[in-house]
Order: C-alpha cells, then structure tokens, then sequence
C-alpha cells in the first residue's frame, strides 16, 4: 500500500521543501525545466509560449509558493497550466479556456471556473460589479433561473471576487463611510473602477 502512494507523499514532501527563486530575464522554458525538476513532474511547454521572466525571492519559500508565484506571472503574460495525467502542459489562456474545471482552490496563474448563485442582489447587477476586478480573457455567464454568476478566470482573480461578492450580496442594508488618502491613483481612476459597485449598492439599498 505505502508503494503505491509512494509518488504522491514524494510530491507532498517537495511541495512543502524549501527553495529561493532565483531567475533574471530567464526563458520561460527554462524556468519550466527547473520546477519539472523539482516537482518531479514532466512539464510541457507549448511552443506558442515565448518570452522571459525574471523571479526573485529574498529568502525561502516553500515550493508551493514559489509555484504559485510562477503560475501568476505567466498569467501575467497571457499564459497558464493545464493537468494531464502525469503532467502539466503551459499554454495561452485562449487554448486553455475549454479546459478550465470547477475547483474550490487552485494556483493563483490557473485557469478556473467559480459559480456563485446570489441570495439578496439581482446576479445581473453583481456582474456589472465585479467585471472591472477580473482579467481582459475572463468570461463570465449569467444563469437567471438560478440568479448565478458562472465565472472563468485565474484563480488569484477568483479570490477577490469571491470576497467582493460576498460583501455586496448581503441582507444587510446598512453601511458605513470611511475615507482613504489615495497615494498611487488618482481619485478620478478610483471612481472609474468603483462606479459599477456603487450602482449596484444605490439599486440595492434604494429598496429600502
């Protein structure tokens, strides 16, 4: 029995094994080779995939992290992870969109799919709200009979959303006012990305 899992508890112990990123203006493919290494994974690279990268960590990080942080700078580049059976495949996130499955928690660069069925606010006005905080390649589709939001993104993206969904979806009516001295926006850019919230926070509270 402990044969068989043996691959697997090897995978678990690199995961949680230290390592210090250490990549200047290094090819992608590179950087593949490293982690296939260190994952003890075979990792492809599709050939539509170009471009360097610079990773550099100031101390370790367990190599979870550190993969983590990987796949969020390829996202970065219009690039993500597909699994296959014994292995990961880096693609465009154009090829990788059929791909994407349901997870409740996946790396912060991987494609994944949240569906989230609304209580209190119309899903159609949360979408409008929660468009600006994802990326220019995520979909998102409304389900009206069961007031859902099916929504295709990285993961890292995925997180905040889940966190701002929750705050506008509430049965609360109430709120309070807190001011921010912005330091690296201007107010006028703020307002941009913050008009679709407040519509859909002055349709819910305006049925008071």
């Amino acid at each position: 029995m402990v044969k068989r899992f043996w691959p697997l508890i090897l995978l678990l112990f690199s995961l949680a094994f230290p390592y210090t990123l250490n990549f200047v203006n290094t090819p992608i493919s590179d950087v593949a080779k490293s982690f296939s290494k260190l994952l003890k994974k075979q990792i492809i690279v599709d050939e539509r995939v170009k471009g360097k990268i610079t990773l550099i960590s100031s101390k370790d990080l367990p190599l979870r992290q550190a993969w983590d942080i990987f796949t969020l700078v390829l996202s970065m580049k219009n690039y993500t992870v597909l699994e296959g059976k014994g292995f990961l495949k880096i693609v465009p996130v154009s090829s990788a969109i059929p791909y994407a499955k349901v997870k409740k928690r996946g790396y912060r660069g991987e494609l994944v799919i949240y569906v989230y069925t609304a209580q209190y606010t119309p899903a159609s006005n949360l979408l409008n709200s929660i468009r600006p905080f994802l990326s220019r390649f995520a979909l998102i589709t409304l389900h009206p009979p069961t007031n859902s939001l099916i929504i295709e993104d990285i993961y890292e993206n995925i997180k905040k959303v889940k966190k701002l969904l929750k705050l506008l979806d509430t049965k609360e009516r109430g709120g309070e006012v807190r001011v921010y001295k912005l330091k690296n926006l201007s107010s006028s850019e703020v307002v941009k990305v913050l008009s679709p919230i407040m519509g859909t926070l002055q349709s819910y509270l305006g049925g008071r």
